[in-house]
């Protein structure tokens, strides 16, 4: 990486921290409205099931709650970053400015992405003091776990270009945005092992939800699934096909508001 982009990078990571310095209010909000939101869904399961809910169901529930609230981080780090240029006015002077805004965008999303890491490992925690359970991984599980989060997010991060593009020409896009939100709790906490083996392997190619898949069957199986490498490598190749779709229609999406004149618009 030059000299140039790591000072982008820099500057990147300095002024979320200074943001979240300053809103300190904000994020700690934000936590409290999605540990209330899980103890809603905890305890109202557990109502239905009689009073207790298994370990095993109670580990599933968490790992697909952490992992959504980390999917919406990273969904709004594109869309919700380029709705905001817009309703500033300063949409246009970024897309002017030296370093081109697309590879920005995707820095400001790996920058917001390094400090929700910290938000959903907090979140975990707390969910953990709740329930009373606490996820079990082994220490061999850690890596290949950590690459099955990376490549679900980064694919997700996909998805959220995709919403930013369509923000450069129709400016809001929040309803599209809570729609996708929304459909992603039904992979983060449907039991997919239970689809056909046709079925699993279509929906597994959305985002985020083999990167599901994979996290559970670490927490099932006592030593590593023996095909959990080729998964995550399927897994990493949807990552990079959602990345390039999104790319590729965010600079469609650019040259078509450059040509409207409607980047100064919202």
């Amino acid at each position: 990486m030059s000299t140039r982009w790591l000072k982008v990078l820099r500057a990147e990571y300095l002024r979320e921290l200074r943001t979240a310095l300053r809103y300190p209010m904000e994020i700690g909000t934000g936590l409290l409205v999605m540990f209330l939101f899980f103890a809603g869904i905890f305890f109202g399961a557990r109502q239905i099931a009689g009073g207790s809910i298994s370990t095993e169901n109670t580990e599933m529930l968490m790992i697909g709650y952490c992992m959504w609230f980390f999917a919406i981080i990273a969904l709004n780090a594109m869309s919700v970053d380029v709705e905001n240029e817009a309703r500033q006015g300063t949409l246009e002077q970024v897309f002017i400015c030296a370093p081109a805004f697309l590879p920005v965008l995707w820095i400001r999303a790996l920058v917001k992405l390094t400090y929700g890491f910290f938000t959903v490992l907090l979140l975990g925690l707390s969910l953990q003091l709740l329930t009373g359970r606490w996820l079990a991984f082994q220490a061999a599980d850690i890596l290949p776990g950590i690459v099955a989060i990376v490549l679900s997010i980064a694919g997700i991060t996909g998805l959220g270009l995709l919403l930013g593009a369509l923000s450069l020409v129709l400016k809001r896009v929040g309803q599209l945005s809570s729609i996708i939100q929304f459909s992603l709790f039904i992979p983060a906490f449907s039991d997919l092992s239970k689809l056909s083996p046709a079925v699993q392997g279509w929906v597994s190619h959305f985002p985020f939800t083999r990167g599901i898949m994979l996290l559970r069957s670490l927490l099932e199986s006592e030593s590593l699934p023996e095909s959990y490498w080729s998964q995550c490598g399927m897994l990493l190749l949807d990552t990079l096909a959602f990345a390039i779709i999104g790319s590729l229609v965010f600079l469609a999406m650019e040259r078509l508001a450059k040509r409207d004149g409607s980047l100064a618009h919202y």
